[in-house]
């Protein structure tokens, strides 16, 4: 491998890396707010696109939505569906 392309793969799993940190900060946050967690939610929040959240998150994301579920959250009194399905 070339200085050249040993470059460029070094700068692209850094930026892969950056973007990780990222996700898993946005997760992070959204849980202690008790918010919904979504792949558009996190992807916006982190600011990566949802393919990213799909190509290296999705087992996760998946597996987190599953634990919410069926939670819920008490509004005006009524408890109502914490999760969407977006």
């Amino acid at each position: 491998m070339s200085d050249k392309t040993a470059g460029l793969a070094k700068d692209r799993e850094e930026r892969s890396l950056k973007k990780r940190r990222l996700v898993e900060q946005a997760i992070h946050d959204l849980q202690n707010n008790n918010e919904v967690i979504t792949f558009k939610g996190v992807a916006l929040l982190a600011g990566v696109s949802r393919q990213f959240m799909y190509n290296n998150f999705k087992n996760s994301i998946e597996d987190l939505r599953k634990e919410t579920k069926n939670t819920t959250s008490t509004i005006g009194g009524v408890a109502v569906p914490s999760r969407t399905f977006e």
